[in-house]
C-alpha cells in the first residue's frame, strides 16, 4: 500500500470504528489493553467532527476517563502507549504507536465534554474526576486484507 493510501485508510478506520482499543504498561511492566470510547468516530459523536479537523495534526486523538483509573495512573507513570482501531470482520486494523498526556486545558475538556457523561461526572466538565488525555502517534503500522504498512508520523 502506497503511503498516502495508507495514512487516507488510518484517518478513515480512526473515523469510524466503534472502539479505539488503547494499550498501556502498569508499574510492574505488564500490559493492560481495554476498549475506550472512540471520540472521533463521526456517527458517535458528531459534535466533534469540528473539533479534530481543526487539529494541526490530524492522527491526534483524545480519550476520556476518570482521574483515578487504573489507565490515567498507568499514563502517568509511562507515557507511552498504543491505540489500535480495527474492523476485524474485514481484517482491517492500525495501530498507532506514541505518547499520551493529561490535558490541563479548560477549553479543551469542554469542547471534548458529551452531556451523556454527566452520568460519570455529575459536575459536567469542571468535575475533578474527569479526565480528558491527549495522544500524539510518532508512527503507524497496520494491514488492510493482505497488505500490511507502515508510516511515521
Amino acid at each position: 500500500m502506497k503511503r498516502n493510501d495508507a495514512r487516507t485508510f488510518t484517518l478513515s478506520l480512526m473515523d469510524t470504528t466503534p472502539a479505539v482499543y488503547l494499550a498501556t504498561v502498569d508499574e510492574e511492566g505488564l500490559p493492560h489493553i481495554r476498549a475506550v470510547s472512540n471520540l472521533r468516530n463521526k456517527k458517535q459523536y458528531p459534535s466533534l467532527r469540528e473539533f479534530f479537523r481543526e487539529l494541526e495534526n490530524p492522527f491526534v486523538t483524545y480519550i476520556s476517563t476518570f482521574a483515578s483509573s487504573g489507565k490515567a495512573r498507568q499514563i502517568r507513570h509511562n507515557t507511552r502507549v498504543a491505540l489500535y482501531y480495527c474492523r476485524p470482520e474485514r481484517f482491517f486494523g492500525v495501530m498507532l504507536s506514541g505518547s499520551m498526556e493529561a490535558v490541563r486545558s479548560r477549553a479543551v475538556k469542554e469542547s471534548i465534554w458529551q452531556e451523556e457523561w454527566l452520568g460519570f461526572w455529575s459536575r459536567g466538565p469542571g468535575d475533578p474526576r474527569y479526565r480528558v488525555c491527549r495522544f500524539e502517534p510518532d508512527g503507524a503500522k497496520g494491514w488492510n486484507s493482505e497488505d500490511t504498512f507502515r508510516f511515521p508520523i
